[in-house]
């Protein structure tokens, strides 16, 4: 017999034994509960038949009640006890036989009431045997007809008699001495025996019925536990046997297959396996010793491959300098001219003849010829990519600043190809956070460029959110060719490219590059495309925010004059910051403390809101990314309190993009103050809500415009040429806005606000260019 039918057969014979096993203990089981459904039936048979004997003995009690005492009550519970008899009224949920005792001793009922059930539909219900039945109705019978005779004696006491045909329409006297013969003779006695009689063998059926079920319970019982045990030690006696059969046959050839293993593992080929059965490990150990055999010729086989092995490795060391040495040659002969280039330039922006506007152009062929110079670096460090070399360099980097840069690269891009390139940044990014700010640029500017380069109509988004939480998310989205689902597989190769990539140009790096930067930032890229209906391309990278303070001198706003202003005398005006860092807290705890201002300062949302209730605040300066509960969630609660919704309620966040101020304005708040922020633009955001008045030290009024911003003049300024800047603003379209800082300067009556316009351009201060008209319009509304 062969190992597999071996193992079928035990598998069979074990099933057999487990499946009867089961079965018969299942048999125990219902036998024990059809045992014990037994003994409960009888118990509810005798109750049930002790209610009839009790109902009869209720009635007979408040029948002579009443004929001793006259009492109406006792008629009115007898009646009761023959209605819920008969199922006319709900049957009390503890009706047993105390419960008229109870009633006639304090008068009150016990229990709630169930639904209503007649006495001889409870008989029917338990399934009693025909003949059992008949004894029950019988008694039921006779109990009816000893309520004829009691009613008879009650309404003796109240002076009605029953007519020739038994119907109780005569009316006369009074006659209790008839009432209590009617009660205490022997009739009465004789007619409450016979109904007693058929109850007493109904009982007796019943012990009877449920003696013949246990004995015959019992000794099924008998049988089936002697089955089960029997069946179990077959079992266990046949795991036994198939132990020892199945080790025989199993286990001591398995194990000199693997003793003649080991050995062939320490290099001794010439190890064979001796098993006489024919069977699959006769098979099996037949295949040993074939394999042992191919073994050993193969060795010397393996040696000479090895050795070609070693002679490839070294001629793909050899492609691979050349690779390396093309790469550093072409770097050379691109760096040349590019040297020439950045070097005159650079020299050109010295020169004091060069106009602003000149100044601005060869500032941006600067820009791009670093742009361009990083480009020829990380072709070169390709090879270091892939070696895992690459190095990084983390430190606090301006996010919104490092976007702008990536913006001005890929906008004008986008505009010589006609599509449009939208910025989208979700309201949770901050600005400060600790990356290399080198590749990440990189990285978006490739993205992009990719985007742009593959897309003939609609239009390119780049979208940052903060995407799970503690992560930050970039996808770059585009409306153009797309790819199919085989090409996604080699898109990040170096030097493969799709057909479109191929008919486009390019040296297939772009990506290969994005990924290994993506993976030196312990980030993640990923893509999704469809043929014909564009990409999107998400990277996400670990998120560590870090303070603006930490972002250096170089990040923040050119230094304004100092605000010279507090409040005026005979105002009283408290203000409640909500901020998580504590130096933003002592930032605005010391500006609006010097200018008068009472202030109290909370650490999230959820104390905000308790510190209003406490005591309401003429103005809440809000943060947005607060630990427990953010800015916009404290804001709702704010909104959503009958006491508080009308408070003033300033946003007050590092994320300054005109997407996020927008969005923060929809959310409810009153207005926006971007980190960091200038003294003047606080008081002159509360000067506005609050509608307050400042005086200098000296006591005269301060400045409307808190600083040198108010002595420019927007009156001489065409609307269209005003329209035009804020367009540009919009869209951060640089050269829009320096062109219309040139026109503005052709006018003497314009020239400091062009000059201004153009000033915070080259800072890219798109804020201070934005707060710039809004100042006008507060202006002007004022």
């Amino acid at each position: 017999m062969s190992v597999r039918s071996t193992l079928a057969s035990s598998f069979i014979v074990f099933a057999a034994l487990l499946a009867g096993l089961l079965f018969f203990s299942s048999l125990v089981v219902r036998n024990q509960t059809e045992l014990g459904a037994s003994e409960v039936r009888r118990y509810q048979s005798y109750k049930l038949a002790d209610e009839l004997r009790q109902t009869s003995d209720d009635l007979t009690r408040l029948a002579r009640l009443y004929v001793a005492t006259g009492d109406p009550a006792m008629e009115a519970y007898f009646h009761e006890v023959i209605r819920i008899r008969n199922g006319e009224v709900p049957r009390p949920d503890d009706y047993d036989g105390i419960y008229w005792d109870f009633v006639l001793a304090t008068g009150k009922r016990s229990g709630g009431a169930g639904d209503p059930v007649a006495l001889e539909t409870m008989m029917r219900r338990m399934n009693f045997t025909e003949e059992e039945l008949l004894r029950l109705e019988q008694s039921k019978a006779r109990s009816d007809a000893l309520v004829l005779m009691e009613e008879q004696a009650m309404n003796a006491v109240k002076g009605i008699f029953n007519d020739a045909a038994g119907e109780p329409t005569v009316k006369g006297e009074p006659d209790l001495e008839m009432a209590r013969r009617i009660m205490f003779g022997p009739e009465y006695h004789q007619a409450k025996a016979e109904i007693m009689e058929p109850l007493r063998e109904f009982m007796i059926m019943q012990d009877e019925r449920t003696a013949r079920e246990t004995v015959t319970l019992r000794r099924r019982g008998r049988i089936y536990g002697t089955t089960v045990l029997g069946l179990a030690v077959a079992a266990l006696l046949f795991t036994f046997v198939s132990f020892v059969v199945l080790y025989r046959r199993i286990m001591v050839p398995v194990r000199k297959l693997g003793a003649a293993a080991d050995r062939v593992k320490a290099g001794d080929y010439a190890r064979r396996v001796e098993h006489p059965s024919a069977d699959e490990l006769g098979q099996l150990a037949s295949s040993f010793n074939h394999m042992a055999s191919a073994i050993e010729e193969d060795i010397e086989e393996r040696k000479r491959q090895e050795e070609l092995i070693r002679l490839a490795r070294e001629q793909a060391e050899a492609a691979n300098h050349a690779k390396s040495s093309f790469l550093s040659h072409m770097s050379h002969e691109l760096r040349t001219p590019l040297n020439g280039v950045l070097g005159y330039a650079q020299i050109l922006q010295r020169d004091p003849e060069v106009t602003a506007t000149q100044s601005e152009n060869l500032g941006a062929i600067v820009n791009c010829g670093d742009h361009l110079l990083a480009l020829i670096n990380d072709v070169l460090d390709l090879s270091k990519i892939e070696a895992g070399q690459i190095e990084v360099d983390l430190r606090p980097s301006d996010l919104h600043e490092l976007i702008d840069s990536v913006v001005d690269v890929v906008r004008q891009r986008a505009a010589d190809k006609g599509v449009s390139f939208e910025v989208e940044i979700s309201s949770e990014v901050p600005r400060g956070v600790r990356t290399d700010a080198a590749k990440l640029r990189q990285i978006l500017v490739n993205l992009l460029g990719n985007a742009v380069k593959f897309t003939s109509e609609g239009g390119v988004v780049l979208h940052v959110a903060e995407s799970p939480r503690g992560s930050l998310r970039f996808d770059v989205r585009d409306s153009g060719v797309g790819m199919e689902e085989e090409e996604l597989a080699e898109i990040f190769d170096p030097f493969k490219q799709v057909e479109a990539g191929k008919a486009a140009g390019g040296t297939g790096l772009g990506l290969a590059i994005t990924q290994r930067l993506v993976e030196s930032l312990d980030g993640e890229i990923g893509v999704e495309s469809r043929k014909g209906e564009g990409s999107t391309f998400s990277v996400t990278l670990p998120l560590e925010e870090v303070e603006a303070e930490a972002l250096g001198q170089s990040e923040m706003k050119p230094a304004r004059e100092v605000w010279p202003g507090v409040l005026a005398p005979g105002q009283a005006v408290d203000v409640l910051v909500a901020d998580d860092r504590e130096t933003n807290r002592d930032i605005l705890i010391k500006m609006l403390g010097e200018a008068g201002f009472g202030v109290r300062a909370v650490d999230d949302g959820d104390r905000a809101l308790e510190a209003l209730r406490e005591a309401k605040a003429d103005i809440v300066l809000m943060d947005v990314r607060m630990p427990r509960m953010n800015g916009i969630e404290a804001l709702k609660e704010i909104r959503a309190d009958r006491g508080l919704k009308d408070l003033k309620v300033i946003a007050v966040t590092a994320s300054v993009f005109p997407a996020f101020q927008q969005k923060a304005l929809e959310e409810g708040f009153d207005d926006f103050l971007g980190k960091p922020f200038r003294t003047e633009e606080l008081m002159e955001k509360l000067r506005h809500h609050l509608d307050l008045e400042f005086v200098d030290a000296s006591g005269d009024a301060a400045p409307a415009g808190g600083g040198k911003e108010a002595a420019l003049d927007w009156a001489g300024v065409p609307a269209e040429l005003r329209d035009e800047l804020i367009a540009a603003l919009k869209i951060k379209n640089l050269t829009a806005i320096n062109g219309v800082a040139g026109r503005l300067k052709e006018q003497p009556a314009t020239t400091a606000l062009g000059e201004e316009v153009a000033k915070r351009a080259r800072a890219f201060d798109f804020t201070g260019l934005e707060e710039l008209v809004n100042d006008q319009d507060t202006r002007n509304d004022g």
